[in-house]
């Protein structure tokens, strides 16, 4: 009797630890993302953004998702008086918990850099390389945005690229109907 109750607590010990959700890892500080995507801004100012009713709709049929909310921080980079960009800093669900990352914008709001500031998922953290990120680079409204459209999708990683590819669209739609 004491070793099947034995066995049982270790069962269930080896059950919660394993699903027990991942550390959070940071890979960035708001200052080390915000330098990421506006690498040539000499000043770099928040902004909130507050869109009508008439531009939270042309967003959602942008980005074929609902918009969680009207009201968004973006960074102004600046650099001898010109805008030099924007950053958009948030947080989309992964599987279980949100990931957080930048996304930087030219003046004509296309992707200039993404950087993932804080991943917390037992995987899919590979959505954080270079090699993933740089597929984003230059990306427009006029591109889908989109895994196994024109992004390639990571195997293990699947909903995080479409995470993090959710968020870009967003990024670029709302840049593009508050700055353009």
């Amino acid at each position: 009797m004491r070793t099947a109750y034995s066995m049982l607590l270790c069962g269930v010990i080896i059950v919660t630890a394993t699903a027990m959700p991942a550390m959070a890892v940071r890979y960035l500080t708001k200052e080390e993302a915000l330098r990421v995507a506006l690498p040539k801004a000499q000043a770099i100012r928040a902004e909130q953004v507050q869109l009508t009713p008439d531009q939270r709709q042309r967003v959602h049929n942008k980005v074929d998702h609902p918009i969680d909310d009207d009201t968004f921080i973006f960074h102004v980079g600046k650099r001898n008086n010109q805008i030099d960009g924007y950053a958009y800093i948030t947080d989309k669900k992964g599987r279980h918990r949100p990931i957080t990352f930048v996304v930087g914008l030219k003046p004509d709001c296309s992707v200039q850099d993404v950087a993932i500031m804080i991943y917390r998922e037992p995987r899919g953290y590979e959505v954080k390389a270079k090699r993933f990120l740089r597929q984003y680079h230059n990306k427009t409204i006029d591109d889908p945005i989109e895994v196994n459209r024109d992004i390639k999708n990571i195997s293990g990683a699947t909903i995080s690229a479409h995470s993090v590819s959710a968020g870009v669209r967003e990024a670029v739609a709302i840049c593009e109907e508050v700055f353009k």
